[in-house]
């Protein structure tokens, strides 16, 4: 049995109003999950983030940028992260040809990773140069996200939602895309289901055994 995995896209999805209730000192761990999720194989696992979304109002999602994107610094700088210079030479090209035929609200080129933000999800290019690139915007909720998910969308990882809120996403999505839908921290955990499909059945032998049935009489 083989099974062919076609290259991915994936997602972050932050509820705004949530992340901005977290306590001041619970916000580090979540940059130290989001680090883990993008920065292990420099953005170039296919479950890793490259799109931030904020779901909420535009003042809560501003505040709450304001808090994430530093705090993700600070934890890059923790970590003593640093970036191999092809990567970051890399990076910085594909921003500036981004920024030159793509409409941009901004465009934030750091020491650790760059930002572009979009201010609309409509008409979105996948194409990615990874390497700690993150594109960033933001809808009124998650059902919004819904129009612009597409097959190539496998994994969405996310913070501040309810399962029913999430549930009720899987099913607003039906055959679009998304095959997973995962805490922030959890991108990188494979397991027996990954990419749709289960494993444990895929890989598995059956042998199929079937008796005759009583005579009638």
């Amino acid at each position: 049995m083989e099974l062919v995995f076609p290259d991915r896209y994936s997602l972050a999805a932050i509820d705004a109003g949530a992340y901005l209730a977290l306590a001041e000192a619970d916000r580090p761990a979540i940059a130290a999950d989001f680090f883990n999720d993008a920065f292990w194989f420099d953005q170039m696992a296919c479950s890793s983030p490259r799109l931030v979304v904020w779901c909420g109002g535009e003042n809560d999602v501003a505040a709450a940028s304001s808090l994430f994107w530093p705090g993700l610094e600070g934890e890059l700088e923790r970590r003593a992260y640093v970036a191999q210079p092809a990567v970051s030479v890399r990076r910085l090209g594909f921003s500036c040809e981004v920024a030159t035929d793509r409409p941009l609200s901004e465009h934030v080129h750091g020491r650790y990773f760059t930002r572009l933000v979009v201010p609309s999800l409509d008409g979105f290019s996948r194409e990615h140069c990874g390497g700690g690139l993150f594109f960033e915007s933001a809808v009124g909720s998650l059902e919004q996200l819904v129009p612009f998910i597409t097959r190539r969308d496998q994994t969405i990882s996310y913070f501040g939602f309810a399962r029913r809120q999430l549930e009720d996403l899987a099913g607003m999505l039906m055959a679009r895309g998304v095959e997973r839908i995962v805490p922030i921290g959890q991108a990188l955990k494979f397991g027996r289901f990954w990419d749709g499909h289960d494993m444990l059945m895929s890989f598995g032998r059956y042998i199929h055994i079937i008796t005759p049935s009583a005579r009638k009489r």
